[in-house]
């Protein structure tokens, strides 16, 4: 017998199983690179849509703080509530805006709410969610106030946010006009 075999060209139990296992491996890696970019890409874009709310409510809360009506009476103003009368493009007649502070499912939200003095129609919604910390300001010339409970209107109004670890500040300016 002759005990020299030849090479039969084919792998050994232990090549195929390392290569099998090389190749779990690499496809375990591919799976968790691919799963974990896909959540953080859904953490961003969520970050991102809360920060464009956050930017039109700016926005809205800039236009309304500029079209107040200077009537210290239908003022009322504190940390966490803020409502006033303002004049709305198209409209012969201001509106009651509101802006309150309340507790919601994750941390505060911030409503929103309006009533018309003409007719008997009101709303409100939150404008903004999951907000960490926040309230307003009132400045009379010299110093910033959490309360409002002067005789004249204030010359400007700060609404200070904390959105994701972000704090924005947006003050504006109260025309006396």
């Amino acid at each position: 017998m002759n005990n020299n075999r030849k090479f039969a060209g084919g792998f050994t139990l232990i090549e195929v199983l390392v290569t099998s296992l090389i190749v779990f491996l690499l496809f375990v890696l591919i799976y968790q690179t691919y799963f974990t970019s896909q959540k953080v890409t859904a953490a961003v874009n969520s970050q991102m849509d809360q920060a464009e709310t956050a930017f039109m409510f700016f926005q809205q809360f800039y236009h309304d703080v500029e079209n107040i009506v200077p009537d210290i009476k239908s003022l009322q103003a504190r940390a966490d509530y803020l409502q006033m009368q303002v004049n709305l493009a198209g409209t012969p007649y201001p509106v009651k805006r509101t802006y309150a502070f309340k507790p919601g499912v994750q941390g505060l939200e911030l409503w929103l709410g309006e009533s018309s003095p003409l007719f008997d129609r009101q709303f409100a919604f939150p404008a903004l969610e999951g907000i960490e910390d926040g309230a307003f300001s009132y400045y009379d010339g010299s110093d910033w106030y959490q309360a409002w409970d002067k005789d004249k209107m204030p010359e400007a109004i700060l609404l200070k946010l904390t959105l994701n670890g972000v704090e924005l500040s947006l003050p504006v300016k109260i025309s006396h006009e």
